[in-house]
Order: structure tokens, then C-alpha cells, then sequence
């Protein structure tokens, strides 16, 4: 059923509650893209449809000199995100671990924070967040010098990004706007061996030190056109995460779900996501970009556009490669009906 539908500047945005699929769900769809969703059977009440989207939210477990303690309720420093908030997974996982902080919430479509709120129970409370319904780059190029913590930047959907929110102009305002050892966490979807995904990292590593990616599962090396999502973190500083970092907002509460019909009981999923995290590190993919050269494959993003007309040619047709494989992933964890009905 469609519990609320709407069409936006971004697209046609509707609330779906399927009671049929995986014991429950209930989704924010885009077009033919979901934005986040929820799962509603015992055992998994409210969990993330997608363990990867809680990546962003572990930003806070990467260690920072000028954080000489956790006190378990709240970061030393004011954490804050923006560039699209979907249903607010990330966000509301930073929320839940540091109810002190406060973020900056930016998305360029005005009803996202309150389906977000509405449907998903994103906390929508002055005292944390404040939403601006403005687009992500313009308001980095308006915000002050250091003046941000964590910049959490997902802004992939329908299979594809906005260039000029991932060119190397628009991650140099990130960097701006970070404090000295401030961190950016970006999400990006494709293939590890894309000249896509290597323009990435070569854009990000050519204004950030140090970067690494976390895929949302181990990289079958033996399938070059596996489909995965990146969460990528760069700071000025190296990254060493620590789990221990990042309070568990259940602690308080039943640590422990059953979740399976024979009585075995798991974790929360977040929990379970987290626990994978340090180890899904992938180095490779960023190892083999030498700015120096074109090793590595890969070019700087610019706003201008491309000079080289071959890279471009080959960028644009990854690009609608990224599109049908997006679609295929969606058809596969829902079904064909599912986007027909709905």
C-alpha cells in the first residue's frame, strides 16, 4: 500500500508498506531508486533495509587528535551533516550515539525531512537538526571556514550522481568547511574497477591525504562488474577507527533480538554492521591511484567538464552501465511487481 505519495522537484516520492516482502518493509521511493527504508517484523522493527547506509554514521569512530575523550552521550566537537538525507539513516545513527551533537540537514527537496520524520521516525528536533531545503553545494560555498566536524555527503540516487557535487571544486568547499582534522564521508555506488569509481578517488585523494573505502561486502575479485556500495572517509589525518567510539544507543535496552524462526538470537543490524565494518576496509582501490601518473585509471572531476573526449565518452556510457545495473539490484530485492504495483 502507498501510505503517502508526492511529486517533487527531485521526482515522484512515495511511502511504500509492503507486508509481503522480507517479513515487512516500508520504503521512501524515488522514481525507480529507494532512498531508504525500514523493516517492520518482530526482530527487526526499524532496522535499515540497507546495512550499508549505515556506513555514514560511523564517521565518529575514526579517531581525531583533537578528541581526547568520548563521553559515551556526545562528541567533544559539534557533528554535522548534509547533502541529502533520504530517510535519515546516518544521520539519526550519529544522533542516537551523540544526542549532544547537532546537524546541519541539506536536501534539495523541501518534503524530504518530513516524510523522513513522518514515516520513519527521524528525530525532528530543533535542538539537533536543522534542515535546509537548498542545494548541497550552494550551501557549502556560503558556510564559514572550519566550521563543521563531519561532513556526510550521499547524494547518489536513480543510479548516478550530480557532477558538480563530486567535482573536485565541490570537495575542496568539504574540506574548507572541516575543521584541521575534520573528516568527510562520502557514498558512491559502482563497480571497483570502473574508470567511474577510479575518477572518485582520484578526485577525493587529490585535495584529501588520506582515504579509505568501506564496500558494503567482501570484494569478489573474480566478478569485475560487481555492484557495490562505497562508503569513502578522507581526512587530513590518517584513519583509525576504533568501534568502541561509537556508543550503542540499545545498550540500555534489550541487547540482543531473536530473529530467526529457530530461536537463535542476533544482534541489532546495526550492531551487525558495525561489527563487519573494520573489516570490509578495501585498500586496493584506493592504493593503485598515483596522482603523479594515470596509474590507476581515473580522472579529476572538474565543473568545466572533460578535456579528454574519450574519458568522457567512456564516463558517460559507465554512467548509464550504473543506471541499468542500479535497476537490476532494485528489481532483484524486490521484485518486478513491487515497482509495477507501487
Amino acid at each position: 500500500r502507498i501510505l503517502e505519495k508526492v511529486y517533487s522537484n527531485t521526482g515522484h516520492l512515495s511511502i511504500v508498506e509492503d507486508l509481503s516482502l522480507h517479513g515487512g518493509i516500508r520504503v521512501m521511493r524515488c522514481d525507480h531508486s529507494l532512498l531508504g527504508g525500514i523493516f517492520l517484523s518482530e526482530g527487526y522493527l526499524g532496522d535499515s533495509v540497507y546495512g550499508s547506509f549505515y556506513f555514514l554514521g560511523f564517521v565518529t569512530g575514526f579517531e581525531r587528535p583533537s578528541l581526547k575523550a568520548i563521553d559515551g552521550k556526545s562528541v567533544a566537537r559539534v557533528a554535522r551533516e548534509r547533502n541529502g538525507l533520504g530517510i535519515g539513516i546516518a544521520s539519526k545513527t550519529l544522533l542516537e550515539s551523540h544526542p549532544n551533537s547537532h546537524i546541519d540537514v541539506v536536501d534539495i527537496d523541501p518534503h524530504i525531512l518530513r516524510l523522513a520524520v513522518n514515516h520513519f521516525s527521524f528525530p525532528n528536533v530543533t535542538s539537533q537538526t536543522t534542515f535546509h531545503a537548498t542545494d548541497g553545494r550552494k550551501f557549502l560555498e556560503n558556510a564559514a571556514d572550519k566550521s563543521y566536524d563531519y561532513v556526510l555527503h550521499d547524494v547518489f540516487t536513480n543510479g548516478g550522481v550530480s557532477g558538480r557535487l563530486v567535482s573536485q571544486e565541490a570537495l575542496k568547499e568539504t574540506r574548507r568547511v572541516l575543521a584541521d582534522d575534520g573528516i568527510l564521508a562520502l557514498n558512491f555506488v559502482g563497480t571497483m574497477s570502473s574508470q567511474s569509481t577510479a575518477s572518485i578517488v582520484r578526485t577525493i585523494k587529490s585535495i584529501y591525504p588520506y582515504v579509505a573505502c568501506f564496500p558494503e561486502g567482501p570484494v569478489n575479485l573474480t566478478d569485475p562488474n560487481g555492484f557495490y556500495n562505497m562508503a569513502f572517509f578522507a581526512s587530513s589525518n590518517p584513519l583509525k577507527f576504533k568501534a568502541a567510539q561509537i556508543p550503542d544507543p540499545n545498550a540500555h535496552r534489550n541487547p540482543r533480538k531473536k530473529t530467526t524462526s529457530n530461536g537463535e538470537s542476533l544482534g541489532h543490524f546495526r550492531v551487525s554492521m558495525l561489527d563487519q565494518f573494520p573489516g570490509l576496509r578495501y585498500e586496493p582501490v584506493i592504493d593503485k591511484i598515483d596522482l603523479a601518473s594515470d596509474a590507476g585509471g581515473g580522472v579529476i572531476l572538474h565543473d568545466g567538464g572533460f578535456k579528454n573526449l574519450t574519458m568522457q565518452k567512456i564516463l558517460i556510457e559507465e554512467e548509464w552501465t550504473s543506471r541499468r545495473a542500479h535497476w537490476k539490484v532494485m528489481v532483484d530485492l524486490f521484485g518486478f511487481d513491487f515497482w509495477i504495483m507501487f
